[in-house]
């Protein structure tokens, strides 16, 4: 797939899902990188000088340019829908819909027709991993709101809406039934079972500027460590909260009386 001749080294970057396309980048023996959208079966192949955040769906390549530009290429039709001065794009799931963060406001495009399906104020933060409910933070009237909006047959419906101070760390547990957010000195836990079923699980204060956030697979808990604010600047705790396995309190003092762990 490459010049033997000229091809110093190859990288395999990604293949589509039905392998018949293969995204690579090959530095020659000039020390230059190229990146290149290769369809061996049809001899067919597209080259770029530079390329961010490349991605497949089962018929498009996705991918940004340093210019912040946003490339659809239809790997069916071969052509190209362009989407200019984007700050990044996210994809649903299915990868059937794909949501395009501008600068103050984000749309969302169906990626069968590439017709717009909604358009917001406001960026779209990430897709819930097993549902169409997406998170979108929006600032009405001079407050910041986060929502989760659910995507219906095209149709929006807006199942939750709170007002949030220093909105900085959000994620979806990996069944999708609970939203994790961290806003100025506050962890919450959101489960959702529907629109009439949200349930706040973890609300709790303490200093969040040094945290680093993490959640286990179930999404039941959430878990963080911290470095204490004292003279040993080494010395980090790690917490558990809302746990119920026998290892975490044992784990948690272990980790407290080690001075030296870092995490």
């Amino acid at each position: 797939i490459a010049d033997s001749l000229w091809t110093k080294d190859i990288f395999l970057n990604k293949i589509s899902p039905k392998g018949d396309w293969v995204f690579f980048n090959e530095l020659d023996n000039r020390m230059v990188r190229k990146y290149k959208l290769l369809n061996a079966q049809k001899n067919i192949d597209f080259e770029f000088n530079e390329i961010r955040k490349p991605e497949f769906t089962e018929t498009q390549f996705i991918y940004l340019n340093n210019k912040k530009d946003l490339t659809i290429k239809d790997l069916k039709q071969l052509k190209d829908y362009k989407y200019a001065n984007c700050l990044g794009y996210l994809l649903n799931n299915t990868k059937t819909i794909v949501a395009i963060n501008y600068k103050d406001s984000s749309v969302l495009i169906n990626l069968e027709d590439y017709s717009v399906i909604a358009k917001f104020n406001g960026h779209i933060n990430n897709w819930n991993p097993k549902s169409t409910i997406f998170s979108l933070t929006t600032n009405e009237e001079g407050s910041d709101y986060l929502k989760l909006i659910q995507l219906k047959n095209n149709d929006i419906d807006i199942i939750f809406s709170k007002p949030v101070i220093d909105l900085n760390w959000q994620e979806w547990d990996d069944n999708g039934e609970s939203l994790f957010f961290s806003e100025k000195d506050l962890i919450t836990n959101y489960n959702i079972h529907s629109k009439k079923s949200i349930e706040k699980q973890l609300n709790n204060s303490f200093d969040t500027s040094n945290l680093n956030l993490q959640k286990p697979i179930d999404g039941k808990y959430v878990y963080f460590n911290k470095k204490v604010n004292n003279s040993n600047a080494n010395q980090s705790m790690m917490e558990v909260w809302e746990g119920r396995d026998k290892w975490i309190f044992p784990r948690k003092n272990e980790y407290e009386k080690n001075e030296k762990f870092n995490f």
